[in-house]
């Protein structure tokens, strides 16, 4: 049976149809021939050629590649700011301090809850904590890359013991609520909107995740993003988490234009094409801003949006179907009202630029990098199918153990015990293919 010539707007398994069967074609010299944007986008982001390579060092795919700032920091802290201001205190800026509102608070409202996480985004609250004492981006194998690009966990270092004394501080007090690992968006959502507004500080992405602004307008604009915590031994860091690309454009063995699809796919890439794909044509998506307009960033805008997003059935737009390049300053670029009140629903992108440029890009460290996109083989994948699994919930239960105390954080042979599981469970072993795999996409 006949392949199609492309497949637009889907991943399709690289490894399998691609370096294992030849069903895909090899991109690489038509992007250096023929895709002079895609040529662009790779010379301007560095990781990206790399991300798009396959094992075999061929490129099948073309990438959808959509840079939301607030994402790349994502590990967010949200303050309930007039329960701030009500105790007469500053928002903490150090785990000591952060420590010492959490009490305050606890004292002042018995039935308070000072600190709570959930499984809303990123609500794992050990997350962002373990940023104030090292750098993790990840509740998996709490990988990173060092200064010299060696793939390392945190979770076998003092420093990450550190943070777990500090959180099994705040749980054996009180401090930090006890179903803070367990609890559902659902149950999250019920707890802030309880009477007296309890919750001190929560851990997530973003509020609108757990508080709607169009039933509690009033107690979603309490809430705001707090900074980093620095710990204490000095350390705060943002943990930044670079915007991953997505495979969306193949071109197949039984193309009879190759050429053709191959430009046809970099004209997308460019901005009037990931216009008329994202909002349609000009003068009804979308149109030139008005004059003297801004965008997000307060800088001149570059569009003005005509019609919203909308998950109704319509027949102008692909909206996030197919696939665009939307880099940061284009995504910042559409046409805002520079009054706009942030805590309004169509405040939202303004309120997480805002907190994300204030509050998180500061602290971005040069010290550790999050670990980009990564291809296996075969038997990489194999070999780490079983590890990963395993190696993932001994390091997450071992973790909630220390904090909630079902496992003393302070004696030096129970914490041996759990970094010795980890590499029983073959730490080593994946620390070791990661690496092997990162070397041969972003080393060359």
């Amino acid at each position: 049976q006949d392949l199609p010539d492309c497949f637009l707007g889907i991943g399709t398994d690289v490894a399998r149809f691609g370096v294992e069967e030849g069903l895909l074609i090899d991109l690489t010299e038509l992007i250096d021939t023929k895709m002079v944007q895609l040529q662009k986008m790779f010379e301007k982001h560095d990781t990206l050629r790399g991300a798009m390579t396959a094992t075999d060092g061929k490129i099948y795919e073309a990438p959808s590649y959509q840079e939301t700032y607030h994402v790349t920091m994502s590990l967010k802290m949200w303050a309930n700011t007039e329960q701030l201001k009500k105790m007469g205190v500053e928002v903490p800026t150090t785990t000591e301090e952060f420590y010492n509102v959490c009490k305050m608070f606890k004292e002042q409202n018995p039935n308070g809850l000072p600190f709570i996480g959930g499984q809303n985004w990123n609500g794992d609250p050990l997350l962002f904590m373990t940023n104030a004492f090292t750098f993790r981006t990840d509740n998996t194998y709490g990988l990173r890359l060092n200064k010299e690009k060696k793939v390392e966990t945190c979770f076998t270092t003092d420093e990450y013991r550190e943070a777990l004394r500090f959180m099994n501080r705040l749980y054996s007090e009180g401090l930090l609520y006890e179903g803070s690992f367990t609890m559902t968006v659902d149950q999250m959502k019920s707890l802030l909107v309880e009477e007296g507004e309890p919750v001190l500080f929560f851990t997530g992405g973003a509020s609108v995740n757990v508080i709607d602004t169009a039933t509690s307008p009033e107690l979603y604009s309490h809430y705001y993003p707090i900074a980093p915590l620095e710990g204490p031994d000095g350390f705060r860091c943002a943990a930044y988490m670079p915007s991953t690309p997505v495979g969306c454009f193949s071109i197949t063995k039984d193309c009879k234009e190759p050429e053709a699809a191959a430009r046809f796919a970099d004209y997308i890439l460019t901005t009037e094409g990931t216009e008329t794909i994202w909002m349609g044509p000009k003068g009804v998506g979308w149109d030139d801003p008005d004059e003297g307009a801004v965008g997000l960033n307060g800088k001149p805008a570059l569009y003005k949006r005509l019609l919203p997003y909308s998950h109704e059935p319509q027949n102008i737009n692909w909206q996030d179907l197919g696939f665009s390049y939307q880099p940061t300053e284009y995504r910042f670029g559409e046409q805002t009202d520079p009054d706009i009140d942030i805590f309004s629903a169509d405040g939202l992108e303004k309120l997480l630029l805002k907190a994300t440029e204030e509050e998180y890009e500061p602290y971005i460290t040069d010290e550790y990098q999050a670990l980009p996109s990564l291809s296996f083989l075969l038997d990489e994948n194999q070999q780490l199918q079983t590890i990963k699994v395993e190696l993932k919930k001994f390091a997450s239960e071992g973790s909630i153990r220390f904090v909630t105390g079902d496992r003393d954080i302070n004696s030096d042979s129970a914490w041996e015990e759990f970094v010795n599981g980890l590499d029983n469970i073959g730490l080593g072993t994946l620390l070791e293919v990661y690496q092997t795999a990162y070397d041969r996409q972003y080393t060359k």
